[in-house]
C-alpha cells in the first residue's frame, strides 16, 4: 500500500504570523503605562529592564533546563552574534529609550523610535541585496511612516528639539535596526527559544558596568506596593518573555523587514490603551494615521513577483566557500524544525559538491549578483532510484523496477534565510530543461513535501540511499 503524505489543512499560515507580529507590538504598545507606573514608584529604566529580563530569562532557562538545555553556541563567532542580540535588543536599546525621556518628550522619543523600520530597511537591504525594497515595498514603508509622525504629533507639528534626548532616541533606533539585522543569520542558524534566552541572558550581563556604578534594584519596593508586582510580572512573564519569543519566531517566518515594520504600529496600539483605559479621545489625525500605516504596512509586504534581477547560473571553483555556507543554513533549518536524521556527519561533503562542480551539475541562483541558493541538477539515471518500493514511477508501468534514463534529478538544493520563491525559481529553471524531474526528501521535511505536491509533483514510493536511509520519492513528467 501507499504511504501518502499529510497534507495541510492550513492554507494561510502566513497570516498567521502577521496576526502574531501585530499582537506583539499590541502588547508592547501597552507598557508604556505599566513601565510608567513603576518609574512614578520610584524605580529606575535600568532597574525596571533588569527586574523584567531577570524574570524572563528565569521562566526560559527553567523551560530549557526541563526539555533539555543547550548552553553555548557552535563556535565562539556565533556566541559574539548572541552578545550582539543582547546588547542591540536588551540592553542599550531599552537604556537609551527610556533615558531618552528624561532628557526630551515622549513624543519625541516615540516618533525617533517608531521611525526605526526606515533604519532597519535600509541596513538589511545593504547587507543582504535579495532583502532590498521594491518600488512598491519602498512606498508602503514611507507612507507607514508618515502615519506614524501623523500620529505621533495629532496635529502639533511642533518638536522640541533636545540634542541629548533625541540622540539616544535615535540610538534607540538604530540599535533595534542592528538586533533585526543580527536576527537573519542567528536564525538560520539557531531555534527561537535557544536565541531568545541568549539575548535576556546577555542583555543582563552587559548590565553589569552599569550596576558597578549604580548599585541596587530597589525590590524592597514590590513588597510595600504588591500592585506593582503585577505590573513588574506582566512586563516580565509576557512582554518580555512571551512576545520576544514571538517577535523573534515571526521574523525567522516573515523575514526581518517586514516583520520590523510592525513597529509602525506602536504608537497606535498606545493611543487605543489610552482610550480604553484613560478615557482619551480618538482625534481624526490618529484615523488618518492609522489608515496610511495600514495601507503602507500592506504594500510593504508585497514581494517581487518577477525574477527579472534573479539569474541562475553553473557554479564554479571559486563558489564553494559560498555553497558551503548555503548548505549549513540548509542544515541548520532542518535541524530547527525538527529534522535531525538529514545532512548529518558532513554531509553533504565538500568533495561531493565540489565534484557537482567538476561535472558541471551544480547551479547557483542570484539576486543582484549576490548567491542565496545552490542546487545540483543531475541528468539521470540515479543509482538510488534504480528500485522503488510501496509505488512505481510515473513513467514506469511495470514492476520489474527496471530505471529509464530521460529523466533529471533536483539533489542539495539549499538557500540564505533572506531569499523568497527560491523553490519555485529552481524548479521553474530545472522544467524549462527538461519535461521529466524525480526528486526525493526526508518523511520529516513535510514543508518540503508540501511544496512538492503544490508544485505538481506526485508521490511515487520509498528509495533508499546508498547508506541505506530511507527517503520518500516525488515525480512530475509534463509528458504524461
Amino acid at each position: 500500500m501507499k504511504i501518502r503524505p499529510m497534507i495541510s489543512k492550513q492554507r494561510h499560515p502566513r497570516l498567521l504570523y502577521h496576526v502574531v507580529a501585530f499582537l506583539v507590538v499590541a502588547i508592547w504598545g501597552s507598557t508604556f503605562v505599566f513601565t510608567k507606573l513603576l518609574l512614578l514608584s520610584g524605580f529606575t529604566p535600568a532597574q525596571i529592564f533588569t527586574l523584567r529580563f531577570l524574570i524572563a530569562y528565569a521562566m526560559l532557562l527553567a523551560f530549557c533546563l526541563w526539555r533539555g538545555i543547550r548552553w553555548f553556541s557552535d563556535t565562539w563567532k556565533d556566541e559574539l552574534l548572541m552578545l550582539g542580540l543582547g546588547v542591540s535588543g536588551g540592553s542599550l536599546y531599552f537604556l537609551a529609550e527610556n533615558g531618552a525621556m528624561n532628557y526630551t518628550t515622549t513624543t519625541n522619543t516615540s516618533l525617533i523610535v517608531c521611525l526605526c523600520p526606515l533604519f532597519a530597511s535600509a541596513l538589511i537591504g545593504f547587507f543582504y541585496k535579495s532583502q532590498r525594497l521594491n518600488r512598491t515595498q519602498l512606498i508602503g514603508t514611507l507612507m507607514a511612516a508618515a502615519g506614524v509622525v501623523v500620529v505621533v504629533m495629532n496635529g502639533h507639528f511642533v518638536l522640541h528639539l533636545s540634542p541629548i534626548g533625541d540622540t539616544l532616541a535615535f540610538i534607540a533606533c538604530l540599535c533595534w535596526a542592528v538586533y533585526s539585522l543580527l536576527m537573519i543569520p542567528a536564525n538560520a542558524k539557531y531555534d527561537t527559544v535557544f536565541i531568545t534566552r541568549k539575548v535576556f541572558f546577555y542583555g543582563l550581563l552587559s548590565m553589569i558596568p552599569y550596576y558597578i556604578y549604580y548599585p541596587g534594584l530597589n525590590v524592597h519596593l514590590l513588597f510595600e506596593h504588591t500592585s506593582l508586582l503585577w505590573n513588574l510580572l506582566f512586563l516580565g512573564c509576557v512582554a518580555s518573555t512571551m512576545c520576544f519569543l514571538a517577535w523573534n519566531w515571526t521574523m525567522k517566518k516573515l523575514g526581518a523587514v517586514v516583520v520590523t515594520n510592525y513597529v509602525y504600529f506602536n504608537p497606535v496600539t498606545t493611543i487605543l490603551f489610552a482610550w480604553l483605559l484613560l478615557s482619551e479621545p480618538i482625534t481624526l489625525f490618529f484615523l488618518i494615521g492609522t489608515v496610511l500605516i495600514l495601507v503602507g504596512m500592506y504594500l510593504s509586504d508585497k514581494h517581487k513577483h518577477s525574477n527579472t534581477m534573479r539569474k541562475i547560473r553553473r557554479a564554479s571553483e571559486n563558489d564553494l566557500p559560498r555553497i558551503l555556507e548555503l548548505i549549513d543554513f540548509g542544515r541548520q533549518k532542518m535541524r530547527t524544525m525538527g529534522n535531525m536524521d538529514q545532512w548529518t556527519h558532513g554531509n553533504p561533503r565538500r568533495e561531493v559538491l565540489l565534484e557537482d562542480i567538476e561535472k558541471g551539475n551544480s547551479y547557483i541562483v542570484e539576486d543582484d549578483g549576490e548567491a542565496v541558493a545552490t542546487f545540483a541538477f543531475v541528468e539521470g539515471p540515479d543509482v538510488t532510484y534504480q528500485h522503488i518500493y510501496e509505488g512505481q514511477w510515473l513513467d514506469e508501468p511495470t514492476v520489474d523496477g527496471n530505471v529509464q534514463t530521460n529523466y533529471w534529478v533536483v539533489h542539495r538544493m539549499a538557500s540564505a534565510p533572506e531569499a523568497h520563491g527560491i523553490f519555485k525559481t529552481v524548479l521553474d529553471y530545472c522544467f524549462s530543461r527538461t519535461p521529466n524531474i524525480r526528486i526525493d526528501t526526508h518523511r520529516q521535511k513535510t514543508h518540503m513535501r508540501r511544496a512538492l505536491e503544490k508544485y505538481g509533483f506526485h508521490y511515487c514510493g520509498i528509495i533508499y540511499l546508498l547508506d541505506g536511509a530511507e527517503r520518500l520519492a516525488y515525480q512530475r513528467c509534463l509528458t504524461r
